[in-house]
C-alpha cells in the first residue's frame, strides 16, 4: 500500500488522509472522560429496556409520611415545601424526600434505596425511571451509596419504578391526586401569606 501511494496515485492519497484524520480524531476521544452525572444518566437509559421486561412486581407499602405527622405548637401554620417519606418493598427501604419551594413549579425528589435485611449492601447501579402514567420524565441511577435524585414539574400521577438486580421491579407511587390537591392548596395558601406580609400573622397570634 505504501508503494502504491509513493507512485503518484491521487485518489487512493485522499482516501488515505480522510482516514488519517478518522485515526487522529478517535485517539483525541481517549483523552476525553465524561463527568461521573452523564455516565450514570446514560446507563440509566441502558437500564430502562430491562424495566420494559416482564418482571415481578412489588408495590411499596408506606410506612411514615411527614405530612401527616403534626407540628410542634408555634410552627403549625408555619408552610413548609418539603416532604419527607418511607416506603417498604419486601426487604428494601425506599426513604425519598421531596422539595416543592413556595411559588415554583418544580419539584425536586431526591431518595435512598436500603437493604432491610442486609445493610451493609448497597444497591448501586439500579437503573430508576419516574413515571407520570406511560410517559417517563426523568430517569437516574443509583450512586455507590443507593441514592438517585431527579427534578420535574409538580403533579400528580408520578411513579418511581426501579428495576433490581433480582429481577424483581419496585413500584412507588409519588403523589396521587388527593395528596396533590391538598399541598397545591397549602403550597397557594402560603404564597398568599407570604405575599400579605407578616402584620396580619401577628393580629391573629
Amino acid at each position: 500500500m505504501r508503494t502504491h501511494l509513493e507512485t503518484g496515485c491521487r485518489k487512493c492519497a485522499k482516501e488515505f488522509a480522510i482516514w488519517q484524520r478518522v485515526s487522529a480524531a478517535a485517539k483525541r476521544q481517549l483523552a476525553v472522560e465524561p463527568n461521573e452525572g452523564s455516565v450514570r444518566q446514560a446507563k440509566a437509559l441502558f437500564g430502562m429496556n430491562a424495566l420494559a421486561k416482564p418482571r415481578k412486581s412489588l408495590i411499596a407499602e408506606l410506612l411514615f409520611d411527614s405530612s401527616k405527622t403534626p407540628l410542634a405548637v408555634g410552627v403549625r401554620s408555619g408552610f413548609s415545601g418539603s416532604r419527607q417519606l418511607l416506603f417498604s418493598a419486601g426487604e428494601h427501604r425506599i426513604d425519598l424526600r421531596m422539595d416543592h419551594p413556595a411559588g415554583s413549579q418544580k419539584l425536586a425528589i431526591v431518595g435512598q434505596f436500603l437493604d432491610a435485611a442486609r445493610p451493609e449492601k448497597m444497591l448501586d447501579k439500579v437503573p430508576v425511571c419516574l413515571h407520570m402514567g406511560p410517559r417517563i420524565v426523568a430517569t437516574a441511577e443509583t450512586n455507590h451509596l443507593g441514592e438517585f435524585q431527579f427534578e420535574c414539574d409538580a403533579a400528580s400521577g408520578l411513579e418511581l419504578r426501579a428495576a433490581l438486580p433480582n429481577g424483581r421491579e419496585i413500584l412507588v407511587t409519588l403523589i396521587d391526586d388527593n395528596v396533590t390537591g391538598r399541598y397545591s392548596s397549602e403550597w397557594k395558601g402560603a404564597g398568599k401569606a407570604m405575599k400579605g406580609g407578616s402584620g396580619s400573622t401577628r393580629k391573629k397570634a
